[in-house]
């Protein structure tokens, strides 16, 4: 049997910024030495982390021998002498408890709002400053609740089997990571050794939408990975999705990463019920046979999120007079999971100048083994040009991992409108071709925009597709005229005449658009004035997962229960905006798991991004999660 040993010993700090990997580190009633014990908070006091500014993730903190050092992406090094810092207190409230700051000095604080792009100010838990853990002595510094997390390496271990996505033990922040034991087995710890040091675990650590950025990044998953996963077998009945636990120390003492650790005593693990192994229609029943093949099927070989990878160019073919499809294999290899309708990230060199560009995949990930993006010339389009003038067979790009809110599986209604002009319709053959290769039952009415007919793009692909599925139908329109084709189908601009008379049935079905922001903006308000529900529209984007590509819009968000109302948009949460005008909703995961932020819609229309913190019951009552739903409408909110 593997021994158990402490493998790794971090500290953080400033608090959601970087760790410091350490071999050995004194260990008492507040934690480990040095840990959370700088903070940054708004000017009115409250605290600000990762959760809503990812770019402290990127802080990387050097512990000097009289005081810290400061450094960030794009920034100068900053440093600061303990010996400076001012004599002046300010409150800070971190989840509800009002802790007294030490200020910092004026140069820090300059050089966070330049990073930051916002007003804060840098705190440190000095000798004033007193906080204690929840119903108990022990001291606190800034952590969340606790002074210390722990994690065994192999709850990790399972989670990266189970998770369609490599995560890092880095997105957890954990201070403790022990090795030898069978995973999860650190819920059923009640007081443990670690070399001189006891600990009691006291609580299962609820995670959050921080564990979904990943390391380098400034950007949360779009798929809400690792949460997604974990909440198919580690959410409780509550709705809290648990990794790692906490703990307290009771005595003082030096961790060196090595030192055995020894279980004292055992405490009646949490229960989390495994979701994954109730089928459709068949309750919770399943066989020993079906069981063992759920937990044992291994994951797919992933494309790291941050990683770039070299995109070889195996295939050139002409489309158009003006553009062409480009396939490649990813190398090193890698099985291409993504979903029809997602965008990559090219980066290309020309000349001497580093080039970044999306372009949305127009392949298929149901052909596994190749990417292709379809470009179109664009007049003064320093990639495009370049691409369709330069990229060769034999030649390789850069390229990040596919990614992006817009893609077949948003909607869940089975009739589709894919609406597209122009190179619009690259993500609509991703999706078209999705479906047809998976045989799918879904009434698909494809409607496309071209100047002339020399410029419609795998034309003939189209044909054979809806030849050989009768769910598919093809509908084509020119804008230009064109004397020398015998062109029989629609001619002119799509409106909102042609479209009614072209879809008859466009309230029974989700729409995706895709084309040049006006063609974009005309076909939403268009499509809405013919009786398409607002959450049925769906247009390309390659923002994040939270801000759609839609035209910005002012709102009138009124916080009835909060007596606060003001002028939003339809780009950011609920939440975000409450934020940003003082209106304090409770949360914790920011993620549409936990239902901690859940509040009720009196009126208006929002788009929800997630519900799975929502119970039936809540969502008869019109009770919608801050964190994850964006306002269409003016709307009233009040607590639910």
């Amino acid at each position: 049997m593997a021994k158990l040993q402490l493998s790794a010993l971090s500290i953080y700090p400033l608090k959601s910024a970087r760790a410091i990997s350490l071999t050995h580190c004194e260990v008492g009633d507040m934690g480990l030495d040095f840990d959370r014990r700088f903070i940054i908070c708004d000017n009115h006091g409250l605290f600000i982390t990762g959760r809503t500014e990812p770019k402290i993730a990127l802080i990387t903190v050097e512990l000097a021998a009289h005081g810290i050092i400061l450094s960030a992406p794009k920034m100068p090094l900053v440093a600061m002498k303990y010996s400076e810092l001012g004599s002046a207190y300010s409150p800070v409230t971190v989840w509800g408890a009002q802790i007294q700051g030490q200020h910092c000095s004026a140069e820090l604080n300059l050089w966070l709002c330049q990073y930051l792009q916002r007003d804060c100010q840098l705190l440190y838990f000095g000798e004033q400053s007193q906080r204690f853990v929840k119903r108990r002595t022990n001291t606190l510094s800034f952590a969340d609740g606790y002074p210390l997390l722990l994690i065994s390496q192999a709850s990790l271990d399972e989670l990266n089997r189970r998770c369609p996505e490599p995560v890092d033990m880095s997105q957890f922040r954990t201070n403790l990571v022990v090795s030898g034991c069978e995973p999860f087995a650190e819920d059923s710890w009640k007081r443990i050794r670690i070399g001189g040091a006891e600990f009691e675990i006291v609580k299962a650590c609820e995670r959050c939408i921080f564990t979904t950025l990943k390391p380098n990044s400034t950007e949360y998953h779009h798929d809400r990975e690792p949460l997604k996963t974990m909440s198919q077998f580690r959410q409780d009945d509550d709705g809290r999705i648990d990794f790692g636990q906490n703990l307290i120390c009771h005595n003082r003492a030096t961790l060196a990463v090595g030192d055995s650790v020894e279980v004292i005593e055992y405490q009646q693990p949490k229960h989390y019920p495994d979701k994954r192994l109730a089928l459709p229609g068949r309750g919770d029943s399943v066989s020993k046979f079906t069981r063992a093949a759920v937990i044992t099927t291994p994951p797919k070989t992933s494309w790291h999120r941050d990683e770039t990878r070299q995109l070889r160019c195996v295939a050139v073919i002409d489309e158009t007079h003006d553009s062409k499809t480009f396939r490649f294999t990813v190398q090193p290899a890698v099985i291409t999971d993504y979903k029809p309708g997602q965008f990559v990230t090219l980066h290309l060199k020309i000349g001497q100048q580093l080039v970044t560009r999306n372009y949305t995949l127009s392949s298929s990930p149901s052909r596994p083994d190749l990417l292709a993006i379809t470009v179109k010339r664009v007049s003064g389009g320093k990639a495009s040009n370049w691409l369709l003038d330069n990229l060769q067979v034999g030649d390789s790009v850069g390229a990040s991992s596919p990614r992006g809110p817009f893609h077949a599986f948003t909607a869940s209604a089975n009739k589709l409108l894919l609406l597209s002009a122009g190179s619009g319709i690259t993500p609509m053959l991703s999706m078209v071709r999705y479906f047809a290769d998976t045989q799918s039952d879904k009434d698909i009415l494809f409607f496309y925009s071209a100047q002339t007919a020399a410029d419609l793009i795998a034309l003939d692909e189209l044909r054979l597709l809806a030849r050989q599925h009768k769910q598919l139908r093809l509908v084509f329109t020119l804008t230009q005229d064109d004397a020398q084709t015998s062109w029989v189908g629609y001619r002119g601009r799509i409106d909102q005449q042609m479209l009614a008379d072209v879809v008859r049935d466009i309230p029974e079905r989700a729409a995706y658009v895709c084309g040049p922001d006006s063609f974009m903006q005309a076909m939403q308000q268009q499509l809405t004035a013919l009786g398409l529900a607002p959450q049925q529209y769906f247009q390309e984007s390659f923002g994040d997962h939270q801000h759609s590509g839609k035209p910005s819009q002012s709102l009138l968000v009124q916080f009835d229960s909060w007596e606060t109302e003001f002028v939003g948009n339809n780009k950011a949460t609920l939440l975000e905006q409450a934020e940003n005008h003082g209106v304090n909703i409770p949360y914790n995961c920011r993620a549409g798991y936990c239902g901690v932020c859940r509040v009720t819609l009196t009126k208006g229309e929002v788009r929800e991004l997630a519900d799975h913190g929502l119970s039936a019951q809540d969502k008869a009552a019109k009770q919608v999660l801050a964190c994850s739903c964006i306002p269409l409408s003016d709307v009233v909110i009040s607590q639910a």
